[in-house]
Formats: structure tokens, C-alpha cells, sequence
């Protein structure tokens, strides 16, 4: 199964297909001439971030695991990662109203409509995280 079938997140791609990617992205981002203000290899929060990264950035990648996804399942995958980056990240360093402002700007310039059933619902689902 590629895609989590859990009622809530039926978009989210399953754990297993992103933990196969994540020495990808690693290597992709250590190629990078990118100097980050956070750190993509955080113990907390990243594999939130790298994942995040992987639905904004190389969503290409994702073909590797034989997945082709929709814009829209691309930017609530991208929306929910960069949500449990964003939580991740206040508990450890506080709140950070541009790292909020980041989040709601993934939505502004979304290529696709976005159905904010769906982004309650990633809302209520990472604030449950613990």
C-alpha cells in the first residue's frame, strides 16, 4: 500500500515509502550550496523538515517507489510535513511567527484548489501529535 488509508490521512503517503527515500534526501540536501537556519538533521524535527523538502522540492523522487501523485496530494503531503516541522520546531526553540507565516504560505501559492476540509483536518491531526 503506498498511500495511508486511515480515514484522515488517505493522501498521506505511507511511512514506508518515505523512510526508502530518506538517504536520498539527506544526500540531496548535504549537495546543496543552501546554507539553512535550521538544521535538516535535528533529532526532533528532521525528518519532518527532510520530508517536507521531499514533497516541496523533489517530489520526483517520489517515482522511485513507482508513486505518481496529484498536485493536490503533493501540497497536503508538503502542507503536512512542513506542519509537524513547523510544531516540532516550537517545542524545541519556541514560537516563531515566520515559521508560521512559512506554513500558511505553502496554501497562498498552492498550484491546485484546496479543499480546507482537508487542511483542518492535517490541522487537528499534528496537534494531536504529542
Amino acid at each position: 500500500m503506498v498511500l495511508q488509508k486511515s480515514g484522515m490521512t488517505d493522501f498521506l503517503v505511507h511511512e514506508d515509502v518515505l523512510i526508502s527515500l530518506d538517504e536520498d534526501l539527506k544526500r540531496l540536501i548535504r549537495s546543496e550550496s543552501e546554507v539553512y537556519a535550521v538544521d535538516p538533521g535535528d533529532d526532533l524535527y528532521g525528518v519532518a523538515l527532510r520530508r517536507h523538502f521531499l514533497f516541496s522540492r523533489w517530489p520526483a523522487l517520489l517515482s522511485k517507489s513507482g508513486l505518481q501523485l496529484t498536485n493536490e496530494q503533493i501540497l497536503y503531503n508538503s502542507y503536512y510535513w512542513m506542519r509537524s516541522f513547523a510544531k516540532l520546531h516550537t517545542l524545541k526553540h519556541g514560537y516563531d511567527a515566520g515559521l508560521e507565516q512559512q506554513v500558511f504560505m505553502l496554501l497562498e501559492r498552492a498550484d491546485c484548489d484546496v479543499d480546507w476540509e482537508v487542511i483542518e483536518r492535517i490541522d487537528h491531526a499534528v496537534g494531536k501529535q504529542s
